[in-house]
């Protein structure tokens, strides 16, 4: 909490979370100190001395808190005390339980609630778990001695000797100073007066090609890659540490730069990144980390929405600071049929029936209404997966020469729907009206109907000879 504030956190339940409140006045202060008192029972009553002050239940007077042996940090039941004198049994409470061989020791409480191991034993907890209870047994022959770690290796020395890790002569374990308990990294101590070792802690540490390096934690954690040397990471990896690695060529550094209103993303490793031209920020979506942006003007990012030109993908079904409009007199025109989707900027009304053009190697699409349909620019030709009716194609110069639409009169069929080389188009004035039901359908019962016609011409010939 901040000065003057404490945490008030509930006093039934141990390790809870509690609330900033501000400190109370001095004429509370008699009130508060007791509201810290721990709480006094009766003889065979429940008791507790291992929690913190506030959460302990205490004895009365002449009795004391006898709890299971072997488990110290468990509930006892108050009990009188022995018939010793007061002063002897002062001494004892204090003196730590000691058991045998084989028994159960804790080392790792405050002394009154340890249990030590007999002359010749010592104490063995579990590797890697140091607060545990231990089990008495005789140390082996040989001591066991610590390991030495040379500079730059980890070391740790919060820990019982026959698992510490030491730093050779000249070295000195350094380890983060807001993670108690830590382990380190050995480096050289330094020669210089208190002061100046003082500024060298933070300096980073510096490692050769090959090593790890990590640049993205705090100056006195970072470990820097020698001069020469690049610090590669995963590029979808973000914080992660990486390699010292010898740059190829200059292209390491982003050397993409895009203009108004185009994607920039600048959350990816160096190599990897599209920056905006200069006067233009990168804007990307504050609820998606790591995401691309557009660039837009610094001033109006938040407020003014992207502009592009005919022809360009616009976005209007989004918030304000994420859309993307068209010029003034375009519209934003986006397939009916999927609701949100982007769109593309056209002339509105007379003009708006005219497809869109792309050029080789774009996305094209001509079997959607006219107004939302895509063409390839002259000399190409949008190609279409066969087994895909219906799918957008990719826009590919034609080995042959395109052909011409064919033209028909009034009352003559017309197709509109297939490739341009397979279209038939009306004769101008005049525009082709398809019935609701398919057109290969209707082909079918026209030529039934055509037959049918013939089959009776041919009777009639019949009877007049």
């Amino acid at each position: 909490c901040e000065e003057g504030l404490e945490c008030i956190s509930p006093q039934r339940i141990e390790g809870a979370s509690g609330i900033c409140q501000k400190l109370e006045d001095d004429s509370e202060s008699d009130s508060d100190d007791n509201s810290t008192q721990p709480t006094v029972v009766g003889e065979g009553e429940k008791c507790q001395m291992t929690k913190s002050p506030e959460y302990q239940v205490h004895c009365g007077e002449g009795l004391e808190c006898v709890t299971p042996r072997g488990r110290m940090e468990a509930d006892g039941v108050c009990q009188k005390l022995e018939d010793d004198s007061e002063s002897d049994s002062d001494d004892n409470s204090t003196q730590p339980m000691v058991v045998g061989e084989g028994e159960k020791c804790q080392m790792a409480m405050s002394p009154e609630y340890q249990v030590h191991c007999e002359e010749g034993l010592e104490c063995v907890t579990p590797r890697g778990r140091m607060a545990a209870d231990g089990v008495c047994q005789k140390p082996e022959d040989k001591p066991k001695l610590p390991v030495v770690v040379g500079e730059g290796q980890k070391c740790q020395m919060t820990v019982p000797p026959p698992y510490q890790v030491h730093c050779q002569e000249g070295l000195e374990c350094i380890s983060p100073q807001n993670i108690e308990g830590a382990s380190g990294i050995c480096q050289k101590l330094e020669d210089d007066s208190e002061s100046d070792s003082d500024d060298n802690s933070t300096q980073p540490m510096v490692v050769g090609e090959g090593e790890k390096c990590q640049v993205t934690v705090s100056l006195e954690y970072q470990v820097l890659c020698e001069e020469g040397l690049g610090c590669i990471t995963p590029p979808n990896l973000k914080g992660a540490s990486g390699v010292c690695q010898k740059p190829e060529d200059k292209s390491v550094l982003p050397t993409v730069a895009v203009g108004k209103g185009e994607r920039c993303q600048m959350t990816v490793a160096p190599q990897y990144q599209v920056h905006c031209v200069e006067g233009f920020v990168c804007v990307s979506p504050p609820h998606l980390i790591g995401a691309s942006g557009i660039c837009q003007e610094p001033e109006h990012k938040s407020t003014q929405p992207v502009v592009v030109g005919e022809g360009q993908e616009c976005q209007i079904t989004v918030a304000p600071q994420y859309q993307v409009h068209c010029e003034e007199g375009l519209v934003c025109v986006s397939p009916p049929h999927l609701i949100g989707a982007s769109g593309i900027c056209q002339e509105p009304e007379h003009k708006s029936t005219q497809p869109a053009m792309v050029g080789e190697g774009q996305e094209c699409q001509i079997t959607v209404a006219p107004q939302y349909q895509v063409h390839c620019e002259e000399g190409l030709v949008c190609l279409m997966p066969p087994n895909l009716r219906g799918a957008p194609g990719i826009c590919q110069k034609s080995e042959v020469k395109t052909k011409q639409p064919a033209v028909v009169g009034e009352g003559e069929k017309c197709q509109m729907t297939m490739s341009p080389e397979c279209q038939v188009h009306c004769e101008e004035g005049l525009e082709c009206v398809t019935p609701r039901r398919r057109m290969d359908d209707d082909d079918d019962d026209d030529d039934d109907n055509d037959d049918h016609d013939d089959r009776d011409d041919d009777d009639d010939d019949d009877d007049d000879d």
